[in-house]
This record gives C-alpha cells, sequence and structure tokens, in this order.
C-alpha cells in the first residue's frame, strides 16, 4: 500500500510506539502493582497460594516490561528478553496451575491494552476508529461476518507466550521427575 493510507497507518504505528515508551518510563511500576491487583482479585491459584510476594512482582514487572518495549519498538533489554520462559519455568516448579498463569499472562496484556487505550483518549486520539490500526473486532479477534483465522496480533503474541509456557511447565516437570 502506498500514499495517504499507508502514511495513516505508520503515523498510528508511531502514536502507539510513543505510548508505550510513554508507559514502560513513567508508569511501569504503577501498570505492575495494577496488574498483581487484579490477579490477586481474579486468580484463586494466586491469591491463595503462598508464593514470595517480591518474586511474583518483579516475574509480572518483567514480563510487562518486555511487552511493552516490543510494542515500543525498541531493542530488547537481556534482563528481561526471556521473562516469559523465566516466569512459566518458576511457577511450574511451584506447582502453579496452567490455567492460573495463562490468566496472569492475560491479565499483564489486559492491563497494557487499558493503558495504551487511556493514554490515546488522554491525547485526544482513542476516538479514532482506527486508532491502533483495528477495525471493529468481536471479542475472539475475528471480524463480524468473517472467520478468524488465528486472531490479532495480540493473540498471536499470546499464543507464542502460551507455548512458551507451557515448554517451560514441561521442563520443569521432566526435571523433577
Amino acid at each position: 500500500m502506498s500514499g495517504p493510507g499507508r502514511r495513516q497507518g505508520e503515523a498510528r504505528h508511531d502514536v502507539v510506539q510513543a505510548i508505550a515508551r510513554q508507559l514502560l518510563v513513567e508508569r511501569l511500576d504503577e501498570l505492575t502493582s495494577r496488574a498483581l491487583e487484579q490477579l490477586e482479585a481474579e486468580e484463586a491459584a494466586y491469591a491463595s497460594a503462598g508464593r514470595d510476594p517480591v518474586q511474583k512482582r518483579e516475574g509480572m514487572r518483567r514480563t510487562l516490561e518486555l511487552a511493552l518495549t516490543r510494542l515500543a519498538g525498541g531493542p530488547v533489554p537481556g534482563t528481561v528478553s526471556r521473562a516469559t520462559e523465566d516466569v512459566g519455568r518458576e511457577r511450574a516448579e511451584q506447582a502453579c496451575p496452567l490455567t492460573a498463569l495463562m490468566h496472569s499472562f492475560q491479565l499483564d496484556l489486559r492491563t497494557l491494552w487499558e493503558a495504551v487505550l487511556a493514554e490515546g483518549r488522554a491525547h485526544g486520539i482513542s476516538a479514532d476508529p482506527d486508532f491502533l490500526g483495528r477495525r471493529r473486532l468481536s471479542p475472539h479477534g475475528a471480524r463480524p461476518g468473517r472467520p478468524s483465522h488465528g486472531g490479532t496480533s495480540a493473540s498471536l503474541k499470546f499464543s507464542r507466550r502460551q507455548f512458551e509456557a507451557q515448554g517451560a511447565l514441561r521442563a520443569a516437570r521432566q526435571a523433577s521427575w
């Protein structure tokens, strides 16, 4: 595609990257706290488990930092490049149910999505129906009236995170046998 549509798409992409950078620099700790509060409220396996709160917070912070860094388009620091794998392995070693781990990753993404949309609204750009380069999507990622072929890029990244987490769980289980 060339012409005005392409420039408009690139501009949206630049705005999303700028918002992600802003969130990364200015609000990462706040987003981590919010995601942890939601996790404790929504996921019984996390709320009832006696996991080290510092380790839990650090894992949540690293996965959020990884997602924001990727969204911002910057280089991924080595300290967070394997965050999802590390958290998956740690939770497997703690016998955390896979469904609880996957829910925690979903909460990461939901927290980030809500923060990006809020920043867009604060800057007056989310009123654009194509904000974030999306059209109206059904809850499952498919456009109304069209079949889903894997959903949005966010769902594809989530699927990759699921795969990484499942691999970490398998590796931890095999190591304990």
